[in-house]
């Protein structure tokens, strides 16, 4: 996969870790290798002229910060960045907090309003699980039909067979 990867699987299996920091590695290796590198690459390339397509990387130094800081359409971008996010923080938290205090106090009907907003929470959950449901399906599902595309004869029940 890559070397940080194998680096992290070596030191973790020989210390008897366990699964989660294991998974954490390959979250770790995945930074480190992948976002880390592409994060590095296009700060450099913000300090160049490069468009993107030619071969050609000719070093510029601040300029392209100080004609994006100078250019009226970026400031006016932050501007509305900044006054949305604020007011859909402020608004939002507002609304959570009102409810929440509502739904602990003495109210008729608390448990179905307390259902009505978890119910969003785990309809996505429920969809998914369907979803893999009928594509493992050994009769009707599109891993099925997959599989005989490719030439198997018989059924593979993923959902009902422990071998």
């Amino acid at each position: 996969y890559n070397v940080y990867y194998l680096f992290f699987i070596f030191v973790f299996f020989f210390k008897q870790k366990t699964a989660y920091e294991i998974y954490q590695c390959d979250w770790s290796s995945d930074v480190c290798s992948s976002d880390l590198y592409s994060t590095l690459k296009g700060f450099y390339y913000s300090f160049t002229d490069w468009n993107g397509f030619s071969s050609t990387v000719n070093f510029v130094g601040l300029k392209n910060y100080t004609r994006m800081i100078h250019d009226t359409v970026f400031t006016k971008s932050i501007k509305n960045t900044l006054i949305i996010t604020i007011s859909n923080v402020v608004i939002q938290n507002s609304i959570a907090l009102f409810l929440s205090v509502l739904l602990d106090t003495k109210l008729k009907g608390k448990n179905f309003f307390r259902s009505l907003f978890f119910i969003p929470s785990i309809v996505s959950t429920v969809v998914i699980g369907y979803m893999w449901k009928y594509i493992l399906n050994p009769t009707i599902g599109s891993l099925h039909y997959i599989f005989r595309l490719f030439g198997f004869k018989e059924s593979i029940y993923f959902l009902s067979n422990p071998n």
